[in-house]
């Protein structure tokens, strides 16, 4: 199994935590950082 280190995409973060998936089974992550007040966000696949 491979580690894959997700950052938030709004703040450059590596504080986020998993949130759900969408309707389609993509993995939701939310940022955790005090100083940004992000929404959910989903790791773009390549």
């Amino acid at each position: 199994m491979a580690f894959v280190s997700i950052q938030c995409l709004h703040c450059g973060q590596h504080e986020v935590v998993k949130r759900g998936k969408t309707s389609d089974g993509k993995q939701r992550y939310l940022c955790t950082n005090a100083h940004f007040t992000a929404n959910t966000f989903i790791v773009p696949t390549v």
